[in-house]
């Protein structure tokens, strides 16, 4: 078998998370408000499911507020809830959440409350029903930290943070000499 079917085969087995970790876990939850809607994903292939405001509220531009989504939750030991903007909400309103991913812990049995910030020029009135972040569930795993006296350096990378990759890829800017004869 060569590399490459190997591979291939690797990828096209479910994965087998561990021990902790069922292949379709369960996650209960309990609608608290009237007006709670139940989480839900817009299209199957989607990896985070709606969560929408059960509240009236108005956020003004450059001001942050907790929403209620009447949501309350269990989450299976092993595994922990992260709350993530909406795209389009970032793009078009200047809406978005403001410790994102904001983390949720299996321990916590309470409702799912949003933090969200309008970076927008304008005021946001929050409605009932407005999908306002989207909720992706991911595995946890419970790890051992091992204090060392030395960590290895010998990546490409190395120690370089913020920023070491560059702000442009300028190998796949033309210069206008290029440009003008593709032209």
């Amino acid at each position: 078998m060569s590399f490459l079917s190997k591979i291939l085969q690797a990828f096209s087995r479910k994965p087998k998370i561990d021990a902790f970790h069922s292949e379709k876990p369960i996650f209960k939850y309990k609608l608290i408000h009237e007006f709670a809607r139940h989480p839900k994903k817009a299209h199957k292939t989607d990896s985070g499911y709606d969560v929408t405001s059960c509240e009236h509220k108005i956020i003004n531009a450059g001001d942050w507020k907790a929403v209620k989504t009447g949501v309350q939750v269990e989450i299976p030991f092993g595994w922990e809830i992260q709350i993530r903007p909406r795209s389009g909400l970032a793009l078009n309103k200047g809406l978005t959440i403001l410790n994102s991913p904001s983390t949720i812990d299996s321990a916590y049995r309470g409702e799912i409350i949003l933090v969200i910030v309008n970076h927008g020029k304008y005021s946001y009135n929050v409605t009932p029903g407005d999908k306002l972040a989207q909720m992706v569930l991911c595995p946890v795993f419970d790890v051992d930290f091992v204090e060392v006296g030395d960590i290895s350096t010998l990546t490409e990378r190395g120690e370089k943070g913020f920023g070491s990759s560059g702000v442009n890829d300028q190998d796949l800017i033309p210069t206008k000499n290029e440009f003008n004869s593709r032209t």
